[in-house]
């Protein structure tokens, strides 16, 4: 027979107590006894039962009880007690506070979840017993009914609980619970693990309620949900507000320069309207601006500010101009266009920024200063020659037109140029009225000015060249919009100049997104070379890949993608977006790599504005913050571990699996986080949710993760020529090879689970192929076998005969392109023969004009745009899958100018989303 439990009564009278009266411990008497079995002593009865006692009775007792962390007993059946344990300094409804070492433990030792199974069946069975967790409250508002509704469908019903009152807790019939001959006195289950250890159910209503009450992790956004909410609300709107193509020059506007000069782009910067009316009173300190203008120190501040990133930059510039200029005046910037130094200091700054101008802003200048004699003229010594660059190409395009019309194929320019550039000049009816449509003459002055290719690549060399020159010096580099900059100029650059600590990318168009993990793979290669060498490491790395905003004018097929020009398929764009995130943030963590994930970076600016389902973004990053962070082996830890997975894989799944409903508890407890997939294009092994859907069970030549997949479709992309001009820039790396494989940094290895490096070698030729090897390589992101920079910057020798065929290839893309927009220009858009749309499938090639493609009609989901992810997001919010509170769809703030009457005009959303993003990252 089993032993009962002494009562309150017997225990009072074994101390020498009053009946009622609670016995008074010491201190050390305290701490040695079990906190567990003297509570539970308290309020059981002389036959082992737990009292009978009205709930709201036991709780106003608790409340008045000398032991406020004792719960009362449920009513549904014979249960011991719960106890939680509210040490100090925890908050009890926050799981990352407090330690594990606070908690009164029992004195016998927890079974950790190792040796389960070894325990007796009932209590293998109790280990892993569901708690329903009692519905959070949403904030400031009532829940909604579809909300209520899921809650009602996760507490236990009455039936259940009646169908269970004729046995106890741990499964037997009898007044109290069954011992085990080495117990403690308190039960198999309560020997094992507390109540509160117990697995709750977790799904993506509990992930939301969870979000909504915890909020995001410091290093995500210090915003709250609500609030990040209306942010991107108001970043989407700005995004997507674009004016009509009559309407496109006329919201143009810019900061007034010297001569009438109005440009877009000034040294580093955007500017913005409010820039000068925006500068604090009194924010210039004369200590400040003294020690700028000082000589040492001014520059040592200055390679400083400039090392801390764009943000902290452009937060300066706001604050105060004149400590702007000072800054300024001390460092080295070179203009792109014009091939010279706007400004040149003493310090080891160098930034490569590209001004933007219209046409009549050089018309105008050109008037003002027709001798190019004013100083302060931007463009003097330089206007004039583009001006006769593109006079040239319509004189060589009249000349090869001649050509044709006389059949004098033979000619050695004819036999010079490329056979699509002559097919398409031999279109042209006549050249008489050609020379109208030269940019200085036919465009509007009001729109932008476009640089020729061959002025492009003039701009190039002379700038590779002085960076050679200036090698030794520069500390600090940063690119701005660079034309013609692709990753692989970029490797040739930091590989030639040995003392460069921080570089910064920011919107260059021939880098997309995914470079950023090439990109930080060459870091880490520069970083092993100079540690043997015993030269500063780069530790910083500023980022903002260029943005696909789609056509600057509303048109049908307008949209903005942030990823890509065109629509593509949303399955591979949405994981191999996430896949890529992923990476990139364990190889930065791995390498302590400053700047690129900070909460105000560029990256994350660029993160937060790609059309993406409003909470995906910071969910993931929230989520593999603690999944890093959490580590152990307790029990608790590796359910806080495993509720971060399951919020790490939902913005993946989200709108692509919408089976959530089926999760519990299956698939969160059994396959959540089992399925491991080796790449074997990157030969990493990550989670099976990084790959569509189709290529899962593919054999190991084919299963393509589908980051390299999208990787391999941006370095596909072909609008605006950007094919065109890296097939150009191929002429410059003669041994470069697309497929080779670069050295790759490491990752995090807190997040070994998730990803890993699972291939350390290459199959080589004729050697049999063996699994998880790569071999099937997708993308062109070799940045091996290229020429150093003194090679290129020398132009001496096989330098300048390799630039000379650089050089030639740009005109043949300018005769091409003038070529092809001259055709367009004779047609209506989307009326172009077949023939045209060969060579120009998005109507007029690198023009303000060019068109993007339609969304296919097909049964797959494309990328997201604005509008879809507002439709999406609405969705989600009625069924609790996202925080926030359903709304009427004619509440809703639409993403279409065209008729959205509340939309704000194109001006105040550009301006108010550059505020935007300026704010919240």
């Amino acid at each position: 027979m089993a032993k009962k439990w002494p009562n309150r009564s017997q225990k009072a009278k074994a101390n020498g107590q009053p009946e009622n009266q609670p016995a008074a411990a010491s201190g050390a008497q305290a701490q040695d006894e079990n906190p567990l079995q003297q509570r539970s002593e308290n309020i059981t009865t002389e036959s082992g039962r737990p009292p009978r006692r009205n709930r709201r009775k036991q709780h106003q007792k608790k409340a008045s009880g000398p032991n406020p962390g004792v719960v009362p007993p449920s009513n549904q059946g014979n249960q011991p007690p719960r106890i939680q344990p509210n040490p100090p300094g925890r908050n009890p409804q926050d799981p990352h506070q407090g330690n594990q070492q606070n908690r009164p433990q029992a004195n016998h030792k927890r079974p950790t979840q190792g040796n389960r199974t070894n325990l007796p069946r009932q209590g293998r069975n109790q280990a892993w017993k569901i708690k329903t967790p009692a519905p959070l409250p949403a904030p400031n508002d009532q829940p909604s009914s579809s909300h209520q509704a899921d809650q009602a469908d996760l507490q236990p019903s009455r039936a259940s609980n009646m169908s269970r009152r004729g046995r106890n807790q741990w499964g037997r019939r009898g007044n109290g619970p069954q011992r085990n001959e080495n117990s403690s006195g308190l039960g198999p289950i309560m020997a094992r693990k507390p109540q509160s250890d117990e697995i709750e159910i977790y799904g993506i209503v509990q992930s939301t309620q969870r979000l909504e009450k915890f909020g995001f992790r410091p290093e995500v956004t210090l915003l709250s949900t609500s609030e990040y909410y209306k942010a991107w609300e108001k970043m989407a709107v700005a995004r997507s507000a674009k004016p009509s193509r009559a309407d496109l020059y006329d919201v143009a506007d810019g900061i007034q320069g010297a001569l009438g000069l109005r440009s877009r782009n000034s040294t580093l910067f955007i500017h913005r309207p409010a820039l000068h009316q925006g500068c604090r009173k009194g924010g210039d300190q004369a200590g400040l601006l003294g020690l700028l203008y000082t000589g040492g120190i001014g520059s040592t501040l200055g390679e400083q500010i400039f090392a801390s990133g764009l943000k902290t930059v452009q937060s300066l510039a706001l604050a105060s101009l004149k400590a702007w200029d000072a800054i300024v005046s001390a460092s080295n910037i070179w203009n792109f266009l014009s091939r010279d130094f706007h400004s040149q200091g003493h310090n080891g700054v160098f930034l490569v920024v590209t001004p933007e101008y219209t046409v009549g802003d050089f018309l105008r200048a050109r008037d003002l200063d027709p001798l190019s004699l004013n100083p302060t003229n931007p463009v003097r010594g330089w206007f004039d020659k583009v001006i006769d660059e593109e006079l040239e190409i319509f004189t060589t395009i009249n000349k090869v037109h001649d050509l044709v019309e006389k059949n004098q194929l033979d000619h050695a320019l004819i036999a010079s140029m490329s056979p699509s550039t002559v097919t398409v000049i031999s279109e042209l009816s006549t050249t008489k009225d050609i020379w109208r449509h030269r940019q200085f003459v036919w465009t509007d002055p009001r729109a932008m000015f476009e640089p020729q290719h061959r002025m492009l690549g003039n701009c190039l060399k002379t700038m590779i060249r002085k960076l050679y020159q200036h090698r030794q010096g520069i500390k600090v580099l940063h690119f701005e919009k660079t034309p013609l900059l692709d990753r692989r100029v970029l490797a040739i650059i930091l590989r030639g100049l040995p003392k460069v600590t921080m570089i910064g990318i920011y919107d260059c168009p021939l880098i997309h997104f995914g470079d950023v993990i090439c990109i930080l793979d060459l870091i880490h290669e520069i970083n092993l070379s100079r540690r043997e060498n015993g030269l500063p490491l780069i530790d910083s790395f500023d980022f903002r890949p260029h943005y696909e905003n789609g056509m600057p004018f509303d048109e049908a097929n307008s949209a903005c993608y942030g990823l890509t020009w065109d629509p593509l398929r949303l399955e591979v764009v949405q994981r191999g977006f996430y896949n890529i995130i992923l990476k990139a943030f364990l190889k930065s963590q791995a390498m302590n790599l400053k700047l690129l994930f900070d909460r105000d970076s560029p990256f994350r600016d660029f993160l937060f504005q790609v059309p993406n389902l409003p909470f995906g973004v910071p969910c993931f990053l929230d989520a593999l913050y603690r999944y890093v962070d959490i580590q152990g082996d307790s029990f608790q830890v590796q359910r806080e571990r495993r509720r971060a997975l399951f919020d790490l894989l939902k913005p993946i799944r989200l709108h692509l699996d919408d089976a959530f409903d089926k999760d519990w508890p299956s698939w969160y407890l059994n396959e959540m986080g089992e399925t491991l997939i080796t790449c074997a294009s990157c030969g990493y092994e990550t989670l099976g949710e990084f790959y569509p859907v189709d290529i899962r069970n593919a054999g190991p030549d084919h299963t393509i993760c589908a980051g390299c997949t999208l990787q391999r479709w941006f370095d596909k992309q072909a609008h605006h020529l950007r094919l065109v001009k890296l097939d150009n820039l191929k002429v410059l790396f003669t041994a470069w090879e697309a497929y080779d494989f670069n050295l790759y940094a490491p990752v995090d290895a807190g997040a070994s689970a998730i990803l890993n490096l699972k291939v350390e070698r290459i199959t080589k030729p004729g050697e049999t192929a063996q699994l998880h090897h790569k071999q099937n390589k997708m993308h062109f992101d070799s940045l091996q076998n290229l020429p150093s920079l003194e090679k290129l910057g020398d132009l001496s020798g096989d330098s300048e005969l390799i630039w000379r065929k650089f050089m030639f290839e740009c005109e043949q893309t300018d005769l091409f392109c003038r070529v092809v927009r001259l055709l367009c220009a004779k047609k209506k858009p989307g009326k172009a023969d077949k023939f045209l749309t060969s060579f120009a499938p998005s109507y007029t090639p690198d023009h303000v004009d060019e068109m993007q493609k339609a969304r296919l009609r097909t049964y797959e989901r494309q990328s997201h745009d604005f509008k879809t992810v507002m439709d999406a997001h609405v969705g989600h919010v009625e069924k609790r899958w996202a925080p926030g509170y359903p709304r009427d769809s004619n509440q809703l703030l639409y993403l279409d100018s065209g008729r959205n009457e509340r939309a704000m005009s194109w001006t105040e959303a550009h301006y108010e989303g550059w505020g935007i993003s300026e704010r919240y990252c």
